[in-house]
């Protein structure tokens, strides 16, 4: 046996089917928006729940008047605008992702750009 290698002898063990295979190596990613994102950290951060909770039994009252919540998140007026409010748990991946997605700019214009969206 001397001129068999190993490329041409038959595979030994068990033969996988091809769908064994697969499932096998499938990886599964799941997506989720940011929306989607913010909602579930609002809802874990017992002080954004607390507030969030206040707003919507007295909407027209108080905080109501600063917040408002809109399809089960929390929303903060800010200039004509409705931002996200950032759970503590966000609030730093926020401003290192602006921070390094426009270009490592300073305090000021990191803060500004944060203020765009949050």
């Amino acid at each position: 046996m001397a001129h068999v290698d190993a490329l041409s002898r038959a595979p030994v063990g068990k033969e996988e089917s091809l769908d064994e295979a697969l499932m096998e190596r499938q990886t599964v990613f799941q997506l989720i928006c940011q929306d989607e994102h913010v909602m579930m950290c609002q809802t874990a951060d017992a002080e954004v729940a607390h507030l969030k909770k206040m707003v919507e039994e007295s909407p027209t009252e108080g905080l109501g008047t600063s917040y408002v919540v809109k399809n089960l998140l929390l929303y903060r007026r800010y200039q004509d605008k409705l931002l996200f409010v950032m759970p503590k748990s966000m609030r730093k991946s926020l401003v290192v992702t602006a921070h390094d997605l426009s270009g490592h700019p300073a305090v000021d214009r990191t803060m500004a750009n944060v203020l765009q969206d949050f």
